[in-house]
């Protein structure tokens, strides 16, 4: 088993439960990650654990789109949330994402933390596995969120 990984943080000026609200609504997530295209499914209101959803994740302009079923497996409100998927982009390749919701004293310590898991037998591009471990579109997310919730 391979494991790709990524993670990023930002400082919100807002409590951890805002910041959680936010992220664990899917609907926020267009507009806001800029690989998210679209989302359907139960994704109006917070995402908690047990809830699933589709997102249509379109990586960059040359490649085409691709659908992925989260699944919400564990959400403790205003401090961890944790989604995962058995297929990212293909089978084979599994995705966890946790994010984390650190109270400080003027607002909360955000942190995205994703793990995807790789059969050994399935050849991954080096292009899709170099474009796993970049972290530009996740810093880029949390830096929308930033800015989205200290408006």
């Amino acid at each position: 088993m391979r494991v790709i990984s990524t993670a990023s943080q930002a400082f919100v000026a807002r409590t951890p439960e805002d910041v959680f609200r936010f992220v664990t609504t899917p609907d926020n997530w267009v507009d806001s990650h800029p690989v998210t295209a679209a989302v359907r499914g139960n994704t109006y209101d917070t995402a908690g654990a047990g809830v699933q959803w589709i997102e249509v994740i379109k990586p960059n302009p040359e490649t085409p789109a691709f659908e992925v079923e989260w699944s919400a497996t564990i959400a403790a409100p205003g401090r961890l949330w944790i989604i995962e998927t058995d297929r990212l982009a293909f089978a084979g390749l599994r995705c966890r994402i946790a994010y984390t919701f650190l109270n400080e004293d003027v607002g909360t310590r955000f942190h995205r933390d994703m793990a995807c898991l790789l059969n050994d037998e399935v050849q991954l591009d080096p292009a899709i596995a170099a474009a796993l471990a970049n972290p530009a579109p996740h810093d880029t997310y949390l830096a929308r969120v930033k800015e989205k919730l200290e408006r």
